[in-house]
């Protein structure tokens, strides 16, 4: 019996296409997988937002009062010692530096600590020495109010925190870390 020469299927051949379609294909299918991989990721992202949205009055009262704890714990008093020799404007900004220097290592702020200046405030005297240090940390400034007190070596300094977007006006520091 004599054996048939076997076919082979017919393959597709690419060059046998006009060729602007040869070059038309190539893109389209790239379109097509950049326009699904798009699609995907939206889709993947979108459903969690980054901040949940509150709505009720209840829940953005709470969330004002937080804020308010959070402003009054930020500028709460900080002391520190004041050591012997020392200016009262050197020791202070030393005092802020290594507060700040400590909130940075813990991830509190952005840093390093780039920039400190500390200049006397109105009210201050010999005994009772005011200022206002201005620190700057990944370019972010923050201001800082202090008084120190050769007498009792004591040096007293509070963060100035800007006031949250409900409020007009930011909470008052505390007296022990102003002049008046």
């Amino acid at each position: 019996m004599p054996t048939l020469p076997q076919r082979r299927p017919k393959r597709f051949d690419y060059r046998a296409l006009p060729v602007w379609l040869q070059w038309a294909l190539p893109f389209a299918i790239a379109i097509i997988a950049v326009v699904a991989l798009v699609l995907f990721v939206h889709h993947q992202t979108d459903d969690t937002p980054s901040e949940a949205q509150v709505n009720s009055s209840s829940a953005i009262e709470e969330q004002n009062r937080e804020a308010d704890v959070l402003m009054a714990q930020l500028q709460a008093p900080h002391h520190a010692k004041l050591p012997a020799g020392t200016t009262p404007a050197a020791a202070l900004k030393r005092a802020v530096a290594t507060w700040l220097d400590h909130q940075i290592k813990l991830g509190t702020y952005g840093g390093p600590l780039t920039k400190q200046t500390c200049a006397t405030t109105r009210g201050s005297t010999p005994a009772r020495a005011a200022f206002k240090c201005m620190m700057v940390t990944a370019n972010v400034t923050y201001p800082f109010y202090g008084v120190v007190v050769p007498s009792t070596k004591q040096i007293t300094y509070c963060q100035q925190v800007a006031p949250p977007r409900y409020k007009e006006k930011a909470l008052r520091l505390s007296k022990s870390c102003l002049a008046d």
